[in-house]
């Protein structure tokens, strides 16, 4: 096989594994109501911050894409759960926190997905040790999950859900700086705080608007 006829495969096979992402996606989406919106806008805003922090173009957007993902593990998570409009019990909540590490069985041992699995078990771990599944403290918790937490968590923030009306971007980052020391790596805040004044969340709101 010629050098070309290797790249055009590894092309074709990228593409693929990038089309097996966005179905999964779709699938979780699906289950949990969530819009394609959010998942494309917590893929940007983790790119955009990534690259912030030095990742290279490449790693960062194979993380933004990684980060769709970050829920996958919900597909585990009984509808009546799920799909609850009230608040969930002690015994659902005990259910509901075991998505995470659905998530990385779900995703199975391709390297391909490496990222995704460190994303799906970390990013409601906390930075001050007191998330779950495993109360992971600071640099335990990998780079990728830090970063996919407060891309989600300012996400949820800045749009409307069923119930609640969207805060403002100036009123999201305020709270998120407020627990920078207890949800978020205060150092990434930073970065993103100066992704906010340059306009690259603006941006990226903007692009993936419902």
């Amino acid at each position: 096989m010629s050098k070309r006829q290797l790249d055009e495969a590894r092309t074709q096979l990228e593409s693929a594994y990038q089309e097996s992402v966005v179905m999964l996606c779709l699938a979780a989406e699906g289950k949990d109501q969530d819009t394609a919106s959010h998942l494309h806008r917590v893929q940007h805003y983790t790119q955009a911050l990534a690259m912030a922090v030095g990742i290279d173009e490449k790693e960062a957007a194979h993380m933004g894409l990684m980060s769709m993902l970050h829920d996958i593990g919900k597909l585990a998570t009984p509808d009546a759960i799920l799909k609850k409009p009230g608040k969930l019990t002690d015994e659902e909540w005990v259910i509901m926190r075991e998505h995470p590490i659905a998530g990385v069985k779900i995703l199975g041992n391709n390297p391909f997905y490496e990222v995704a699995r460190e994303i799906s078990a970390g990013h409601h771990e906390n930075f001050d040790g007191t998330g779950y599944p495993n109360k992971l403290k600071s640099e335990e918790i990998p780079l990728s999950a830090r970063i996919v937490k407060l891309a989600d968590v300012f996400d949820a923030l800045t749009t409307k859900r069923p119930y609640k009306e969207p805060w403002s971007m100036e009123d999201a980052l305020e709270n998120i700086e407020l627990n920078s020391t207890g949800m978020f790596d205060p150092k990434l805040v930073a970065v993103f705080k100066e992704l906010f004044e340059d306009g690259t969340l603006v941006r990226i709101q903007t692009t993936y608007s419902n």
